[in-house]
Parts: structure tokens; C-alpha cells; sequence
């Protein structure tokens, strides 16, 4: 409902931090949105339909009405006192995430968002993330890596210091596997583009760079068999929103 894998520009996906959703949050109460709601299992031409009138004092809530002209306003919505979906446009981004909704009076409702705010990002290629079903890994001279996430275009490694030195930046470097849980894919050549520190082990005295490598004039038939992978687990992941 969210993806839509048949056009050409494909969705990134990734989680609001703090600073990004209250930037969000100040702008939907100084600018006219309209936000799609809907329940689980509804199909998409039940979507509803609501305006945001004010932010009220509990966090992450908003006095909402449902959008159209009186008699459409009139009619009672379809939605329950319950866990809703919803999702609104903002630019070339789309935000969507999971709150609670209630009746209130007359036409208005409240909604309550839970939980964190999803971004949707057109990009070319879809960027697959690693999750916990979802596993991404790439091998290089016989050494194998953990991946933070993948595209047809792009893979993004996780390299220990020790071995850095087969990853330099600008040089095209040959042979390298990857896969996602157990499909494997051969790219005959990669190019490392960026390199940063990532400091989540740093505790345990383990140093690993997040080292973005983009493929180097990839067949296009590994690229539509990576496409087509990817695209298998994007659109898992948008059933479940």
C-alpha cells in the first residue's frame, strides 16, 4: 500500500530521528496536510481520509476532521477505537507510521501516533536494510563481511580495521559475493566511494568502518536478479504497514 515496486523510482526506507520528527511535527500543524488512514486488512479504496486541525497537549497528538465536503464529513467513519496506519506526502518524501485513533465529537477525532515515523525516499534503486529476517552479506578474497544494506546498484559493508586495506577508496576492485539470506550474487567489479568510523562496537575495543562500495559496470542481468530479490523482501516489508 505504501511501495509501489512497478514504477521506475523505487522507496528507500528508514526511521524519523528525534530533530526530524519534530520538524515534522511543526509542520503539520502550520501547513495544510492530509493524511491517509486506514485499519489492518482494509483494502486500499477504504482508505480515509482526514485534515489536522491542532496539536493538542498530550504528546504526539492532533485534533483531526475527516476531509470533503459536509455530507462526506457526515458520514460516520469506517475506522475503530484502535491501532490505525497512516501516511502523508511532504515534498519528493512520503511519512507514514502506526497511532491510535479515537472519536471525540461531531466530526472531529483524535489521533495519537505511536511508536516511530517512517521516511519513504524515491531513489532509483530500492536500498534493502539488514534485519533480523533479513540477512546481507558480502565476501571479498575469502573473507566474509557483514552488510548494513544493499541495493541493485550499491552495497553498504561492515569492515573490520584490519582489513581496510582491500577496500581503497576510487580503485576498482574485482570479485566480489553477495547475498541476501540464501540467494548469492557474483559482481565482477566494485568501487568504494565512502569510508566512516562506526562506533557501535567501540566499547568492546573493535574498530569497523561503514564502507560504501557502488558496482562497477554490473551486468544487467545481475542487476535484475538483484532487483528482483530485493524487491521480494521491500515488499514484505510494506505489508506490514
Amino acid at each position: 500500500m505504501v511501495l509501489n515496486m512497478k514504477t521506475k523510482n523505487k522507496f528507500h526506507l528508514k526511521y524519523c530521528n528525534f530533530f526530524e520528527e519534530q520538524l515534522i511535527f511543526n509542520h503539520l500543524i502550520t501547513h495544510s496536510h492530509t493524511l491517509q488512514v486506514w485499519e489492518k486488512g482494509m483494502d486500499e479504496s477504504d482508505i480515509e481520509y482526514f485534515e489536522i486541525k491542532e496539536q493538542c497537549e498530550a504528546p504526539k497528538t492532533f485534533s483531526i476532521q475527516k476531509k470533503g465536503n459536509f455530507l462526506k464529513k457526515a458520514v460516520k467513519t469506517k475506522l475503530k477505537n484502535s491501532e490505525i496506519y497512516f501516511k502523508f506526502p511532504l515534498g519528493q518524501k512520503t511519512y507514514c507510521g502506526k497511532g491510535s485513533f479515537k472519536y471525540v465529537s461531531g466530526i472531529s477525532y483524535e489521533l495519537q501516533i505511536t511508536g516511530k515515523i517512517l521516511i519513504f525516499e524515491k531513489r532509483k534503486h530500492y536500498r534493502l536494510r539488514a534485519q533480523n529476517d533479513i540477512s546481507i552479506r558480502a565476501k571479498l578474497g575469502g573473507k566474509k563481511y557483514e552488510c548494513y544494506d544493499l541495493s541493485a546498484a550499491a552495497i553498504s559493508i561492515r569492515v573490520p580495521a584490519e582489513d581496510m586495506s582491500d577496500f581503497k577508496i576510487g580503485e576498482v576492485i574485482p570479485n566480489l559475493k553477495v547475498a541476501i539470506n540464501d540467494a548469492v550474487f557474483k559482481i565482477p567489479q566494485f568501487r568504494v566511494i565512502a569510508v566512516r568510523e562506526d562506533t557501535s562496537r567501540a566499547k568492546t575495543g573493535e574498530i569497523f568502518y561503514q564502507t560504501v562500495c557502488v558496482f562497477h559496470k554490473n551486468p544487467k542481468t545481475i542487476e535484475q536478479e538483484l532487483n528482483k530479490h530485493i524487491n521480494i523482501y521491500a515488499r514484505k516489508i510494506e505489508l506490514k504497514y
